[in-house]
């Protein structure tokens, strides 16, 4: 069931939508060790069949703010390009059933 999500940009406008969250992940660890700075990354799907992805950087530093990247994508090979390969994006993928592999023969 699709509910009305905002997302959050820097130096743009918000984007807004109808849609479903289908996934996240986070670099916070369990014992909160992250020296008071994580990434958090999330995975829309809008009701017309967008993807919309969403990066917060969030830190709890006197003097830092969290900062807020979110893209529109067409299909998961763009969702790729934005996220990237590293390994917290390799998280999400799997957590949404996203194959990020290169085929070679």
């Amino acid at each position: 069931m699709s509910e009305k999500i905002t997302v959050q940009r820097d130096n743009n406008s918000s984007l807004s939508f109808d849609g479903t969250l289908l996934g996240s992940a986070s670099s916070l660890d369990n014992n909160n060790q992250s020296g008071g700075r994580w990434t958090e990354l999330e995975l829309y799907e809008s009701a017309a069949g967008s993807y919309v992805c969403s990066e917060i950087c969030r830190t709890i530093h006197d003097g830092e703010h969290d900062k807020f990247r979110a893209s529109v994508r067409g299909n998961t090979e763009r969702v790729i390009e934005f996220f990237g390969h590293r390994w917290l994006a390799k998280e999400l993928y799997d957590d949404v059933g996203i194959e990020d592999v290169e085929t070679i023969e």
